[in-house]
């Protein structure tokens, strides 16, 4: 797995659609966001499509997408690209993207998460790059510890990173969270897991399951950290499709699992299945340990996630992240 190169003061970021764009109320969101990565040193160029809403369920057009989103990739100019936001439809996208131009262009850091996934998770996949599972481009309107993160990994300083203790990142209304561990199917109070990265947006994820763009079984590594969130599904929609991953040969070299809290199953029964028995029941036959509402995904705080890279995942109260790579 490719690390791309580290961006340095002077560099340009390219903000790119390849999903959602940004609407007219957000510019000075937009507006701030560029300003606060300007005083850090950089330039900021958001491409056309961010401020575009033609498209159906998309920013634009799914070609005009991928044109954008490949020219700005294998454009020597911008040396990191942000995205604009995350989406929906971002699948029809990648129809129009050349993964093997992508391979062959020099590794330049991604950063986008939810249905950017389908970006993230197939650079790590097809083209044996690392990618940045974290904040888009309105999120750099806060320089917060997520912001500074996703920033330092990019920049090659942020080795490793932890959760938070609350839900807010304010110094007001600190709502502590818990972050629950299993092994053996018990309740543990130490897990650690080494491997290789690999996840993203669950919903995401199984839609591509089978397609020209699933290449997971022939990446053949032998210890995968796999991260996964979920955005729509409910709990029956989790465990079909985790079941739909296992059956599918994902977890043949799975080592640990790591989930984040999901937006729509969170604290929610249905049938009698749960988040959690969504999940532990599927790889009960896997002697695995599984982190359960992690800092990652659609509910905040969220850590950024470098996908694709080697890591010690770490969890005794709190939960700690270290990369290796060179």
């Amino acid at each position: 797995m490719r690390k791309p190169a580290s961006i340095q003061k002077g560099d340009t970021i390219a903000v790119v659609a390849p999903s959602f764009g940004i609407v007219e109320e957000e510019h000075a969101i937009l507006a701030q966001a560029i300003k606060n990565l300007e005083k850090k040193g950089y330039h900021v160029d958001v491409l056309e499509n961010v401020f575009k809403s033609d498209g159906l369920g998309i920013s634009t057009s799914p070609e005009s997408c991928a044109q954008e989103l490949m020219e700005a990739y294998v454009n020597p100019q911008y040396q990191a690209i942000i995205s604009a936001s995350g989406g929906e439809l971002m699948c029809e996208t990648l129809s129009h993207m050349d993964f093997v131009q992508l391979k062959n262009a020099s590794p330049k850091w991604f950063c986008g998460f939810s249905d950017n996934t389908n970006m993230t998770f197939t650079l790590n996949t097809l083209c044996d790059v690392m990618s940045i599972y974290g904040p888009h481009i309105l999120d750099f309107a806060l320089m917060n510890k997520c912001t500074r993160e996703a920033l330092g990994m990019m920049q090659g300083t942020c080795h490793h990173t932890s959760d938070y203790p609350y839900y807010s990142l304010d110094d007001f209304a600190k709502k502590p969270k818990v972050i629950t561990a299993y092994h053996h199917g018990k309740k543990v109070d130490y897990v650690q897991m080494k491997g290789v990265l690999f996840g993203g947006c669950l919903d995401v994820l199984a839609n591509l399951v089978g397609t020209r763009f699933d290449q997971v079984k022939e990446k053949d590594e032998h210890h995968v950290i796999w991260f996964l969130e979920a955005c729509d599904l409910n709990p029956l929609g989790i465990r079909r499709a985790l079941w739909q991953l296992k059956e599918a040969g994902w977890f043949k070299h799975i080592s640990g699992l790591m989930l984040g809290r999901p937006l729509s199953s969170m604290g929610v029964t249905m049938l009698g299945v749960d988040e959690y028995n969504a999940v532990l029941d599927i790889f009960q036959d896997l002697d695995i340990p599984i982190l359960f509402d992690c800092d990652f995904g659609h509910i905040g705080p969220t850590m950024p996630i470098i996908s694709g890279a080697n890591a010690k995942v770490t969890y005794e109260e709190r939960l700690k992240i270290e990369y290796y790579y060179k």
